[in-house]
């Protein structure tokens, strides 16, 4: 059947367009490079305007690739967030044009709150820290990971609107492996004098626990699916990755493994009933058992001695943490950093502020990001907090309301874990945080989406 004439025409003009771009950009290539940035810059603006999978693969994958290339501020990561404020333009009115067609009033204004409460928090904690003589640069890659928190649900709401479910899937779990086989070895890599086949990519790919630790929550909510909607192989796949991810956090010897336990919990009771209470005992025996027998066998054979160390280290500090050095650096930074909040209760010390502590073995210290949650309260103060509570509030809302089950499940067995961890490290400034809401609300939020008048309010008693 001939194609419409209109239709040719606009295909002839996209592939003249096309080839016009290609022979500028070679030309670019070759003798100045400018204009091959900028062939490039635009392509990569055109494609943000027009293509939903463009936007969510430069945002997920730029956001990985670009974000930790350098130490500091450079050209690529003002590029990448022209490319991030473009892209939240986009889902900005998308938003609004869907809220005014659908009926959705409900569901746009509860996360369109998230995202201004949190927005809101960025802004005055930014101008308190510029009114303290905080550092523009340094200011600025504080408040990276808040923006991204800010813009997340937005964004999430473009994306479960125009996108398949199976690709914002696809693109959680392997971001989630890649950003987890990274993290374990930069982790390792801080510990262990192994060589490092990756360390082309651990350079260039950011680090994030957290977003291993929600993809691993995630998956185990997949895994607990009725078998009614997933088949054995499925499953058998889901909770394939889950070990994935269980297996590269114990051969980094973080902490957070031990806490990996606490979404198990959560998805096991969910699924199970009370009644799943009733097993912890022998699946905590069951995995004590093989861990031993693990350790045993590589100590009897002299593999990963090193790592094994490590892990015998984290053990420790769950039976004693006093004993651990690292434990208690963390300890002085949460007293440095209470100790700014009760000095400026109120509006905080704002972003950009360095903290200065002397860590054990009186090796003095000074960093703008450190290891402990109650950094943000010394950042943004009482108001700046209550803002941020509303932003989680908001998400919660929207989850409980409108989240798909599963979803819904993930974010549960997530939170629970993100509690715990953050004990040890700010979650907030993870930026595996943004990137991971992002795509599970979107995923939490399509089905939704795309079946107008769907409540999925669940009662107080389930």
């Amino acid at each position: 059947m001939p194609l419409p004439g209109n239709v040719v025409a606009r295909q002839a003009l996209a592939a003249v367009a096309l080839a016009a771009a290609a022979g500028a950009l070679g030309f670019g290539v070759a003798h100045e490079p400018r204009i091959a940035l900028a062939v490039g810059a635009a392509a990569a603006a055109w494609l943000t305007l027009v293509s939903a999978e463009f936007r969510l693969l430069a945002v997920i994958g730029g956001a990985a690739l670009v974000l930790e290339s350098t130490p500091g501020l450079s050209p690529v990561k003002a590029a990448y967030a022209g490319l991030l404020g473009l892209a939240t333009v986009v889902a900005a009115h998308t938003c609004l044009a869907e809220r005014r067609k659908t009926g959705r009033r409900a569901l746009y204004d509860t996360v369109s709150a998230a995202s201004c409460l949190m927005a809101l928090a960025i802004v005055a904690a930014s101008a308190v820290g510029l009114s303290r003589g905080a550092n523009a640069s340094i200011l600025i890659r504080d408040a990276l990971p808040y923006a991204l928190l800010a813009v997340a649900p937005l964004l999430a709401l473009d994306f479960a609107h125009r996108l398949d479910a199976a690709f914002l899937r696809t693109t959680l779990v392997v971001a989630g492996v890649v950003i987890t086989v990274v993290t374990a070895r930069r982790v390792s890599a801080e510990h262990y004098a192994a060589p490092n086949p990756l360390e082309g990519v651990d350079r260039s790919v950011f680090a994030s626990v957290v977003f291993g630790g929600v993809v691993f929550a995630y998956t185990l909510a997949q895994a607990a699916r009725p078998s009614s909607e997933l088949t054995a192989a499925a499953r058998a796949g889901w909770l394939a990755v889950a070990g994935a991810i269980v297996v590269l956090m114990l051969v980094s010897g973080t902490r957070a493994t031990v806490l990996l336990a606490l979404p198990i919990v959560v998805v096991a009771i969910a699924r199970f009933g009370w009644r799943a209470v009733r097993w912890m005992p022998v699946a905590v025996a069951a995995v004590a058992l093989v861990t031993a027998a693990a350790f045993g066998i590589a100590r009897a054979v002299g593999v990963g001695a090193d790592r094994l160390d490590r892990l015998e280290l984290v053990v420790d500090a769950v039976r004693s943490p006093g004993a651990d050095s690292s434990l208690q650096d963390r300890f002085t930074q949460s007293d440095i950093t209470w100790s700014r909040f009760r000095d400026q209760p109120a509006l905080g010390v704002g972003l950009g502020h360095v903290f200065r502590w002397t860590a054990p073995g009186g090796h003095p210290r000074e960093q703008f990001r450190v290891d402990s949650s109650v950094s943000t309260l010394a950042k943004f103060g009482t108001v700046g907090g209550l803002s941020i509570i509303g932003f989680l509030v908001a998400i919660a809302l929207a989850l409980r309301r409108f989240g798909a089950p599963t979803e819904r499940l993930a974010a549960v067995g997530a939170a629970t874990w993100l509690l715990a961890y953050g004990v040890l490290t700010n979650v907030f400034e993870d930026k595996g945080l943004a990137l991971s809401l992002l795509l599970l609300l979107a995923l939490a939020l399509h089905d939704t989406l795309r079946e107008p008048g769907t409540d999925r309010t669940l009662p107080l008693s389930s």
